[in-house]
């Protein structure tokens, strides 16, 4: 999933947030949603994108830019994030054994 963030007048950086990886691009996936959001962590980048979409994820406040000479691009060095949204995926009802007891 590409994730922009308006960083100035016209201004745009980029990053990608692998979910649909495995180990080390994955697990760095799972990290940048849990920051974001209580929902599970999404199987598919299509899951992720229609929870974001639905309001699902925290929206970045600011985003920190570090500049490595000789490289085309700015890199995001850290975010301010807002509060994450509540979540709206329950978990099941806890399961309560009915009294043995008839009160008739």
């Amino acid at each position: 999933m590409r994730v922009q963030y308006k960083v100035g007048y016209g201004t745009y950086v980029s990053e990608w947030v692998c979910f649909e990886h495995t180990g080390f691009a994955r697990q760095k996936a799972e990290k940048w949603w849990k920051q974001r959001s209580d929902e599970p962590v999404p199987a598919t980048s299509a899951e992720a994108v229609e929870i974001a979409c639905g309001g699902g994820i925290a929206e970045p406040t600011s985003v920190i830019l570090k500049h490595v000479p000789g490289e085309k691009f700015d890199q995001i060095a850290s975010y301010k994030l807002g509060a994450k949204p509540v979540s709206t995926s329950s978990p099941e009802p806890e399961y309560v054994p009915a009294d043995d007891d008839i009160p008739f």
